[in-house]
Order: C-alpha cells, then sequence, then structure tokens
C-alpha cells in the first residue's frame, strides 16, 4: 500500500527510468559507474546542450553545460539521491524545481526529502525559469549549505525559497522577475509588429482583433456571460454605463478650456459599482472587503491635456460633422508621460453607420524605464488604453468580467474599453488630433433633447502578475492563505546568512529569516513588500542596505470616462464654405437651408500613475544584544525588539490605516503601538531620526523594570507617549496628539521641542532644560523632587500651556530665570497656576533657589481668568523675573484689583517687573501681589554706567526709573538722578555708636566690588591701616555695614572706605 501510494504520487513528477533495477547513472560528456547498487558516492556531469530534462540519481551533480528542464505536462523537476550540486551553467526551468535529497526507495520516491548538503551556483551559473507571465512556477533550494554567486531566476507569479544553514548569496542574483511590457516579443507579430488589440475584422478603425483572443464566452453554448482576459497585474476597480439616456439639453457634456488646461462635466446620474478594498479609486472602505459600493455623483475634472479632431463629410444628400476629443492628465509621477493618438477609420462595405468616428487611444509610458537591479537595465513601463465606444453602435454596449480574479467578487468593464500593456498597432499607427475647437464647436447642436451612451471604469496597475483580490501586501487580508506562498515571493531561511553585495528582487515581497546576519553591506533588496526576521550572535546587528524607502515600479490608478450622442443644427451653404467645411461650387444655392447631423465622442482619462512606490514592512524580529537601524521602514503588522539596546538612525513609521466608513475617518492597525510586547528586555533607546507611532507608546511604564535611557534626538510622534527611564534626554522634536508623561530620575530637554494636544506630566530628581520649545494643549505638570536647573538668563525655554501649570514641589535647588512660560486662558475659561515655592518675603532671596520664574505671561480670552494659588501647606509663593498682562494697560487696573487676576488666601505672587506700572500694582490684593525692587533680573533689569569706577552694572529697570525713591538720598528721584545709587566712588551714608559703643558704618556697595575699610589712631598719621574688606558677591546694589567695639583705652580711631575694584 505504501508503494502503491509514493508511485501515484510520482506519476506527478519526473520520473524516468523507474523500471530500471539497481542504479542508474546518466552522465553526458563523461562516464562513473558506481559501486553496487547505491547512488552514494556516483556523480552526473553535463558538459553538452540537453534539450530534455535528463533523469538525475546521483549523489553529486554538476551542470556546466545547457539544460532545458521541459518535462510532459510541466511536471516538476528534481534530482534524486542528490546531495551536493553545482552549477556554472544553465538550467531553464520550465514549470518548479527544487533542490533537495529526494530519495528514491522500493521503486518509490519520498516526498518528504531530506535536506542537501551543498548548493552552489557559481558565477557563470543560471537557473531560469521561462514559463510565460500568467504561470505559477516555484523553485525551492533546500540544502545545508547554499552559495549563490550566479543568477537564480523565477517568473512573476512564482515563488523563490531558499533555505539551508548557511546561505551565503554574496555577489549574486535572486529574482523574480518582472512581467512584460512595451514592445515585448509578447506584443509583437511574427514579424516584430505591433499587434492590433481592439475589435474589429474588417480593419475598421485600425483594429484587426479580436482582441487577441482575450474576449470569449464562459458559456460557448450559449447562455453565458462576455469574459475578458487581462493583462498582467491588470485590476478592475469600478464600473457603469448607460445606454441610450436622455438629456435635457443640446450638450450632454460640458467642455471648456484652452491647451492643456480643460476642464469636463458629465452629464449628471450615473451609476457605477466598485469592490470594497484598500484599493479602491472612488472611496475608501474598511473590513471585511469584496463587497458591491453602489455610487453615483458629479464626474468632472479639470487640468487635462488635450487633444481634438474634426471632420466634415458628405454622403448621399446628407452632411455629418464629427467632433472627438480626447482628455489626459496624470497626478502622479513626472516621469510617467502621457499622449493621445487618433486611429484612422478604413471605410467599410454597405456604409457602416459607425464610418463617422476614428478610433481613439491614450498611452501612458515612462520612457527613461524602471530599474532593473538584477539585470542593471532599464525597463520601459506602459500602459495603453483603446476607447471603442462610438464603434460599437448605440445599443451594443455592456459589461466584460474579469476571468482572472481568483476571489468569489466578480469584477467587471464596459466593452467599449480595451487595457493593455503592449504597444498596440492603434497607437502605434495613431495621428495625433491636430484642432482646437471654438467655443462653439461642442455646443451647435439645435436638439433641446440629446440621446446619449457613456460609460465609466477605473482600474489599478500592478507590479504583479497574479495577486488574491483586495490587498497587494505580502499577506492579503483573506482567510487561509499563507503570505510566504503568495505569487511572486521570495523566501531566504538561514542559520548564518550573508547578503554582501547581493541583489534580490522580488515583485510579491522578500521574507528573510536568520538567526545570524553576517553582513548586508552594499546588498540591494528590491520588493515593496519584506516581512524579516534577523539575529545577530556577535552582539550587534545593523540593519543597512535592507530596507529602501522607495523601489521603482510603474503602479497607480486610471478612471476612464467615455461618452457619445449626436444631434444636428440647421445653416445655409454660404456659412459652411465660410468655415472651411465645404468648397465654393459644391452646393447649387449657397442660401438655402442645410442640415447638418452633429456626431460627438468624448474620452477622457483621469490617471494617477507612479514609477516609485514606498516600501513595507510586514513583520520585523530582530535578536541581538544591541540593534540599529539604519533603514527607513514601515512596519505595518508586527515589530519584536528582542535586545538591550535599540538605535535608530532612519525613520520608523508604524502601523497600517484602514478607513470606516465614508472614509472621512480611519484607525491605525496592525503594529501601531509601542509596549512591552514590543521590546520586553529593551533598556537603552535612543532615536536620532523620526520614529512615529500613531497609538500609544509605553517605554518601561507597563513592564516591572524601568529602561536605563531613552534618548530623542530625531522626532518621535505618538498619540500618547509614556516614558518611564533612569535617564530620559530630548534634544529633538516630540509631538503628541495627547499626553506627555515622563518619569525619570535625570531629566534633560535641550534644543528640542515638544508639541502636545493634552497634558504634559514631569516626574524626576533631577531637571534641566535649556533652548527648549514647548506647545502644550492642556496643563504641564512639574514635580522636581532635588535639582531643577535652566542654565541661567540665556536659557531660552519657552512654554505655551493651554490649561495651566503645577509645580507640584519646591526642588531642593535651582531655577527657571531663563524660562518663559505663556499661559492662554480661552474665552470664558478659568486657567490655574499652581506654584509651591517658599514665600520669602519681598526679598531677592526668592529668586535664588526657590523654583522662581523667568517670565510669566498672561493672555486671557473673553471674560477668562487667571487663579494663583499653593496647595501645599503652609505660606506659598510664586516669584517671577517679569510679569506680563498681554493687551492690559493702565486704565484696566480698577478698584485695586487687575481684572483677569485672582491671587487666593495664603499665596504671594512676586514679580521685579512688569508691562503695568510696578509701583502702582505694588501691594495689591491686600499685599498679595508685590514688587521686589532690588531684583535686576534678565528681563527686569538695565544697564548703568558709573562714572567714578567705570563700571556698567544692571539694575532692576522699574527701580531705576522710579520717581518715587531716592536710593543715594540725595535729594533727587531715581528716574532724574544720573546716578541714582552714587558714583561708585564709597559715600558714607551713616556713622552711629551704640549704647555698648559698637559702631556701624554703612555706604552703598556696588555688585561684585572689592571694598577695603582702613584706620589710623591721630589725624595725622602718614599711614592707613588695613581694618578688614568687604566683597559685595550680590548681583545687587546693596547697603555694606561695617561694625565693631570700640576700645576704651582709645581718645579716637579715623576711618576711610576704600573701592579697591
Amino acid at each position: 500500500m505504501v508503494n502503491l501510494i509514493k508511485l501515484y504520487r510520482c506519476s506527478k513528477c519526473l520520473f524516468l527510468g523507474i523500471a530500471f533495477s539497481g542504479v542508474f547513472v546518466s552522465v553526458s560528456g563523461q562516464s562513473t559507474k558506481t559501486e553496487g547498487d547505491s547512488s552514494q558516492g556516483s556523480s552526473w556531469v553535463n558538459n553538452s546542450i540537453l534539450d530534455a530534462a535528463p533523469y538525475v540519481n546521483a549523489e553529486r551533480v554538476e551542470n556546466r553545460g545547457i539544460i532545458e528542464a521541459g518535462t510532459p505536462d510541466n511536471v516538476p523537476f528534481y534530482f534524486f539521491n542528490t546531495k551536493y550540486f553545482t552549477n556554472s551553467g544553465t538550467i531553464n526551468i520550465r514549470k518548479d524545481f527544487e533542490y533537495s535529497t529526494f530519495k528514491t526507495e522500493n521503486q518509490g520516491v519520498d516526498f518528504e526529502p531530506k535536506k542537501a548538503k551543498a548548493f552552489h551556483n557559481r558565477s557563470t551559473g543560471k537557473i531560469v525559469s521561462i514559463a510565460d507571465e500568467f504561470s505559477t512556477g516555484s523553485i525551492i533550494i533546500n540544502s545545508e549549505s547554499i552559495v549563490n554567486k550566479g543568477l537564480i531566476s523565477a517568473e512573476n507569479a512564482g515563488v523563490l525559497a531558499i533555505h539551508g544553514d548557511n546561505v551565503v548569496l554574496s555577489r549574486g542574483g535572486v529574482e523574480i522577475k518582472s512581467g512584460p511590457d512595451f514592445e515585448h516579443p509578447n506584443g509583437l507579430d511574427d514579424f516584430g509588429r505591433p499587434l492590433a488589440w481592439g475589435y474589429n475584422l474588417n480593419y475598421l478603425n485600425g483594429s484587426t482583433g479580436p482582441y487577441q483572443q482575450r474576449r470569449f464566452s464562459s458559456n460557448p453554448a450559449g447562455g453565458g456571460f462576455l469574459l475578458v482576459k487581462q493583462d498582467w497585474g491588470v485590476r478592475d476597480v469600478f464600473w457603469g454605463l448607460r445606454v441610450g439616456s436622455a438629456h435635457n439639453g443640446s450638450t450632454p457634456a460640458n467642455v471648456f478650456g484652452f491647451g492643456d488646461f480643460y476642464s469636463f462635466s458629465a452629464p449628471d446620474g450615473l451609476v457605477w459599482q466598485e469592490i470594497a478594498s484598500p484599493y479602491a479609486l472612488t472611496g475608501k472602505y474598511s473590513p471585511p472587503y469584496g463587497e458591491y459600493a453602489i455610487w453615483d455623483g458629479a464626474i468632472t475634472g479639470v487640468g487635462y491635456q488635450s487633444s481634438f479632431r474634426d471632420n466634415f463629410i458628405k454622403i448621399g444628400d446628407d452632411y455629418h460633422e464629427t467632433y472627438q476629443g480626447i482628455l489626459l492628465k496624470n497626478t502622479g509621477s513626472d516621469k510617467v508621460i502621457f499622449d493621445s493618438k487618433f486611429v484612422p477609420y478604413h471605410s467599410p462595405p454597405r456604409n457602416n453607420p459607425e464610418r463617422f468616428f476614428y478610433g481613439a487611444v491614450a498611452g501612458f509610458t515612462v520612457p527613461e524605464g524602471i530599474t532593473n537591479v538584477i539585470a542593471g537595465s532599464n525597463e520601459t513601463r506602459s500602459i495603453y488604453i483603446i476607447d471603442e465606444h462610438p464603434n460599437i453602435g448605440y445599443g451594443a454596449n455592456g459589461l466584460l468580467v474579469n476571468s482572472r480574479e481568483t476571489a468569489s467578487t466578480d469584477f467587471g468593464m464596459p466593452q467599449n474599453f480595451v487595457v493593455t500593456r503592449y504597444k498596440p498597432e492603434e497607437y502605434a499607427e495613431g495621428v495625433p488630433g491636430g484642432y482646437q475647437p471654438s467655443f462653439f464647436d461642442l455646443s451647435r447642436g439645435e436638439q433641446d433633447t440629446t440621446t446619449f451612451n457613456d460609460s465609466y471604469y477605473g482600474f489599478r496597475i500592478t507590479n504583479i502578475v497574479s495577486r488574491i483580490p483586495f490587498s497587494e501586501l505580502p499577506n492579503p487580508d483573506l482567510e487561509q492563505n499563507n503570505h510566504s506562498s503568495q505569487p511572486g515571493m521570495v523566501s531566504i531561511k538561514a542559520k548564518n546568512l550573508d547578503l554582501r553585495n547581493a541583489r534580490i528582487r522580488a515583485e510579491g515581497g522578500i521574507i528573510i529569516e536568520t538567526e545570524h546576519l553576517i553582513g548586508s553591506t552594499n546588498a540591494v533588496l528590491d520588493s515593496q513588500n519584506l516581512s524579516l526576521n534577523l539575529g545577530s550572535t556577535n552582539g550587534l546587528l545593523v540593519i543597512t542596505n535592507i530596507v529602501k524607502e522607495t523601489v521603482q515600479r510603474f503602479t497607480g490608478g486610471v478612471e476612464s470616462y467615455s461618452v457619445a450622442w449626436a444631434n444636428n443644427y440647421k445653416t445655409t451653404g454660404n456659412d459652411l464654405i465660410r468655415r472651411g467645411k465645404i468648397f465654393p461650387g459644391t452646393v447649387e444655392d449657397p442660401s438655402a437651408e442645410i442640415t447638418v447631423n452633429l456626431h460627438y465622442h468624448l474620452f477622457v482619462i483621469d490617471a494617477y500613475l507612479n514609477t516609485e512606490v514606498p516600501v513595507t514592512v510586514a513583520n520585523l524580529k530582530v535578536n541581538s544584544e544591541a540593534v540599529a537601524f539604519k533603514d527607513p521602514m514601515n512596519i505595518t503588522e508586527l515589530l519584536s525588539v528582542n535586545a538591550q539596546s535599540l538605535s535608530i538612525h532612519r525613520d520608523l513609521n508604524l502601523g497600517k490605516e484602514t478607513f470606516l466608513g465614508s472614509g472621512i475617518f480611519s484607525k491605525t492597525e496592525g503594529q501601531a503601538e509601542w509596549n512591552a510586547h514590543v521590546a520586553p528586555e529593551l533598556k537603552h533607546f535612543t532615536n536620532y531620526a523620526s520614529v512615529r507611532i500613531p497609538g500609544q507608546s509605553k517605554f518601561g511604564t507597563d513592564r516591572p523594570s524601568p529602561y536605563k535611557t531613552w534618548v530623542n534626538k530625531g522626532l518621535t510622534y505618538a498619540q500618547d507617549l509614556f516614558i518611564d527611564s533612569d535617564y530620559v534626554e530630548n534634544s529633538g522634536k516630540i509631538e503628541l496628539n495627547s499626553t506627555l508623561d515622563i518619569k525619570a530620575k535625570q531629566l534633560v530637554l535641550q534644543n528640542g521641542n515638544i508639541k502636545t494636544g493634552e497634558s504634559v506630566l514631569l516626574n524626576t530628581e533631577n531637571f534641566k532644560m535649556r533652548f527648549q520649545t514647548n506647545t502644550i494643549g492642556s496643563q504641564l505638570v512639574l514635580n522636581v523632587s532635588n535639582v531643577l536647573s535652566d542654565g541661567g538668563a540665556n536659557a531660552q525655554n519657552i512654554i505655551s500651556v493651554g490649561r495651566g501649570v503645577i509645580m507640584q514641589q519646591k526642588p531642593v535647588a535651582g531655577d527657571l530665570l531663563g524660562t518663559t512660560i505663556i499661559a492662554t486662558a480661552p474665552d470664558f475659561v478659568n486657567q490655574s497656576i499652581d506654584w509651591n515655592s517658599h514665600d520669602l518675603g519681598v526679598s531677592i532671596r526668592g529668586f535664588k533657589n526657590n523654583a522662581a520664574l523667568g517670565k510669566l505671561i498672561l493672555r486671557n480670552g473673553k471674560l477668562s481668568k487667571f487663579e494663583i494659588f499653593g496647595s501645599e501647606d503652609g505660606e506659598n509663593a510664586l516669584y517671577v523675573d517679569y510679569l506680563e498682562f498681554t493687551g492690559l494697560t493702565t486704565d484696566d487696573i480698577k478698584d485695586g484689583n487687575i481684572p483677569i487676576l485672582t491671587i487666593k488666601e495664603g499665596f504671594k505672587l512676586y514679580f521685579a517687573a512688569s508691562n503695568l506700572p510696578a509701583e502702582e500694582i505694588d501691594g495689591m490684593y491686600n499685599g498679595k501681589l508685590r514688587w521686589v525692587k532690588e531684583y535686576p533680573g534678565y528681563n527686569s533689569s538695565m544697564p548703568l554706567y558709573i562714572d567714578g569706577t567705570d563700571k556698567t552694572i544692571r539694575v532692576n529697570r522699574s527701580f531705576r526709573q522710579s520717581i518715587s525713591f531716592d536710593s543715594d538720598q540725595d535729594g533727587i528721584a531715581n528716574g532724574y538722578d544720573l546716578s541714582p545709587f552714587g558714583n561708585g566712588i564709597p559715600k558714607i551714608a551713616s556713622v552711629s555708636i551704640d549704647k555698648e559703643n559698637k559702631i556701624s558704618i554703612k555706604w552703598m556697595g556696588l555688585p561684585s566690588s572689592l571694598y577695603h575699610i582702613e584706620y589710623k589712631e591721630k589725624v595725622d598719621d602718614t599711614e592707613w591701616k588695613l581694618l578688614t574688606e568687604y566683597f559685595n558677591d550680590e548681583y545687587i546694589v546693596r547697603e555694606i555695614n561695617h561694625k565693631e567695639v570700640l576700645s576704651n583705652k582709645r581718645e579716637a580711631r579715623f576711618y576711610r572706605v576704600l573701592y579697591i575694584k
């Protein structure tokens, strides 16, 4: 029974010579005889040209010649009992080829093959599938050692698999072929001329079809429907038509414009069907796909390139005037060149009524070609659309059903359209229009009711010959479909893989799995769909030269519309002569009335065709201690990082977008989030590029242990971003739709930008911020327990908040004196500022190590307010260098209050300067708003030259300009005094002796200045002695007070104060 099963299965493979007993060794060019009945040790070598598939049963096989592996009924081709294979010649595969060790036993074949020992395709070796473009063949290589330095090539609809332990593809080529196109031999006749793809057998309108046998009945016996066999990669998307429709007016379709700037609108009421899929042209759909959607609406467009022709003939006593136009545009790649032609008709017998129109054809080509990285050449790509609408008769148009779709849903197209990738004879022999219509030409008809025919057809072209509908991804969104066996796939699986200088091209996708990637320097992987499972056993995995940002492919969508109608008008022979339609003398009475029959046809194409498509990585799994992404990647389905460290050097995008309902709203599915499942053991994350995560991003917050470092030097985009890491740094951009939540020991925001739609929550021990711009849609929450620093006045931090600020606690040390907070309250909204610094009174001490702020700008809307308070127990305060009330003036101050500001009990707001008069608002709110006039901050100070010391100092601007204070007590108010703080030469302000015989000497000290106090015992002593020195280490002009106890033994002592430096 077992042998019978094996024999039955063998009947579907090539198994010649099975009747021989013992070992049969076929040798071409040399002879080798093995011992006994075993193939072990035997060899088979081909040095010649074999035009039929040989039967090979040997342990070692080598091909140096040419093998035409054509088999009966195109059954698969195998070697039997082969463990070692070397190829330096050519093997042409007609169907399937698999290299494994297929053992023969008991006159049967073991169809559970074992992994062979070695496969070596030398630099001159070629293993090439030569099936037609619609055939699905496979090339499978399964061996412990695989070396390819030559070419392995499968057809477009085939599958190519290379599975081994040690795989070296360096300097070799592996490809799924691109489909034939343009002037490919498949589109030429026996004399090398383009084929005609139209209908008419009698060469009417340049077509000698019928359609190259691409149209046929589903039931030749009758009663079936008409099928069409589309060219490879042509996908029907929508279709609709009308026959004999009535229009209330003389001109159903409207065309306006000049040159290459025409606009167009079709008659209303056309209904068309569309297949719901991710690649629709009219609507955007959500799964499940495959249902029909019914559409109606306006069919219009602008910006068309035009081509027109006209014709005027007389048949018998009837005059016929014909106008035809072709309008084209492509909104895709500029490399796609498009043009249109009219196909001259040939007068048929019996005055066929369709003789008035030429054929119409449009072509879209890429003349510079699409680069083939395997062949190193450019392949011209093209698509041609023929419109036979006016030539098939008014009542003959109908729908065709696509015979090549593999799903249960039928796809259709109107019969009047012909689509081909090959350059048709209709285009090659066509002529340009060469006529510029006047405004009246397209609206000469005088009949108010017009009958017309029109059709509407949309299709896509892809680089895939055969594809399960509704998806062009490696894993289609249909059940029970394995993405690894989809047409056009290359699958490479290895323990150790060397891709250095390898060239791999696939049309469906490339799958690579390896435990250790030896290298990929100068590799070229050319496919728009990738699935990668990569590892490294040496501690560092670098993904480079594996994923390209885009690949060159000719793809896109085309929407075609055709309309034809008739009308007539009355005129005279004189008018026709004047317009050049007839010659003088051709009518007996030029003034007599003549009826002219009008014939109109418009062919409109709106295309979106491109020469490049983005590369998508469906799955990416990486395994190494450290991983570096140095290729740009769009990862849709799965990202798995099994590493301690990850650095991103090129753009990384996650997830895939799916539209909901009408397509106005969408959601992102697949790998749309970053969480512990993505990187369960990751400790170090660094981004130098752009990372886009459409969903929530959780870096360390959803697992037991946080990250060690999280560094963003590029752009991080996400819905929400939650980070738990010992060290967090942002010197790039963070853009979020919602919330940023950071928990860290060390947080550095420097030279970067943060923009969120909701709140920012920063919980950290130490926080440094410098040269940072943050735009926060809602609330900023700061919780810094140890050190808060922005580096001082030149930090240039700007924080804009839409819902207020919370400083949860005063840090141990540090301030934000180089930071500006802009708080904006929308109309009718109260915004709160909860700040919990210590209240140190009206003193400059409040501006040091007290979370003092450089600038607070309050921007209010209509009837909005700002509430400032502290939530901690005790007296809390906020010290601000500059306090700005945007848009307010002195006139807005009423009843001792600022209308937009509320300061709650237990809180004080201190400021050094304001856009409102400091002296006037000082003390408002029952002393809860106070001016610290001595503080000369970066935003509140001005320079002051001290002539006595030739020194410039900074002083509080409002204090300097005050007309109420006289700081040097010279009787002149500061605002009028040229030296309100003295000339720098110490001037004793007062000398006093108290009851304890203690002397007090006071003078005004300049900032950062050294003073000596000297003395002598007698007035006539010539030498002064140094008593002590004082250094004003503060940055304000302050009073210095020297105190000492006078001795009762001294009769007198004389003092002087000197400015040193």
